[in-house]
């Protein structure tokens, strides 16, 4: 197997056995036998992911995802595993035909400073992952399945809140590969092996 740095060409023959991490430094070599890491360079020299401008689907992917990845995790903390949820009185205000609007704002003001931070929450989750797949206005009707598919509903067991949990985590990790050196950027990045200590 052969390292390739962002230019596409390749470097010396490495063991099949190294790891190739992205980290904030950089794209970096772990070699499990050893623990220990280095940054991965190209034919240049110079460090692999590192001074090169992402490309414009790899910087939207960056954005995504950090926009996904904070949203997820407001979900997770302040949402209490699904415990605290958007207002159900403001969604069915909202969905009168109409006026629906208003009423909704004026059924915001009776939701708790929790329920609105994770209804804002859940809609920027779903607008970072619908806008990146499709690019385009999204219909109120994806809005709503995307809600069911990623977020905790009244009755839910505990197994789907935590299937749906995996679905965002999912989510999210595929903006990391699709974000490439900018996947640094999107928080929780998954974490770096520790060295191991001597025995």
């Amino acid at each position: 197997e052969r390292i390739r740095g962002v230019t596409g060409k390749s470097t010396a023959p490495t063991p099949a056995n190294l790891q190739h991490i992205e980290t904030e430094r950089g794209t970096m070599v772990f070699d499990p036998r050893t623990g220990r890491m280095v940054p991965a360079v190209g034919p240049d020299g110079a460090p692999v992911g590192s001074g090169k401008a992402l490309t414009e689907f790899q910087g939207k992917s960056t954005s995504f995802g950090m926009r996904a990845d904070a949203a997820s995790q407001v979900i997770d903390t302040v949402g209490q595993g699904g415990k605290v949820q958007p207002s159900l009185i403001k969604r069915a205000a909202e969905s009168v035909p109409l006026v629906g609007e208003g009423l909704g704002m004026a059924a915001n003001r009776f939701a708790s400073p929790e329920q609105q931070q994770v209804e804002q929450a859940q809609r920027d989750f779903i607008n970072a992952v619908l806008r990146q797949e499709s690019g385009a206005a999204i219909s109120a009707s994806e809005f709503d399945n995307a809600r069911k598919q990623y977020f905790a509903q009244p009755n839910d067991s505990q197994e789907v809140i935590a299937q749906k949990k995996a679905n965002r985590e999912m989510a999210i990790n595929g903006f990391r590969i699709s974000s490439g050196p900018g996947a640094r950027n999107i928080g929780g990045a998954p974490a770096q092996p520790q060295p191991r200590q001597p025995q």
